[in-house]
């Protein structure tokens, strides 16, 4: 476990560069560009929300 964390420590130049590569790459032809990332997974949040609690809300049973 150490000496994987002191490898991803070691190569964390090249991790960065990596991954912002791919991320520039997914979103290049995207109107939000990278801010879509953040966007995305925040509208799925929003919609589960409203499904899960105004559309198809569960039923409570009365406590006793």
């Amino acid at each position: 476990m150490i000496a994987q964390t002191r490898t991803l420590v070691r190569y964390r130049l090249l991790i960065q560069s990596l991954v912002g590569r791919e991320l520039k790459a997914r979103y290049r032809g995207s109107v939000l560009g990278f801010f879509w990332s953040f966007v995305n997974p925040l509208l799925q949040l929003l919609t589960y929300g409203l499904v899960f609690t105004v559309i198809l809300p569960g039923r409570r049973q009365p406590e006793i």
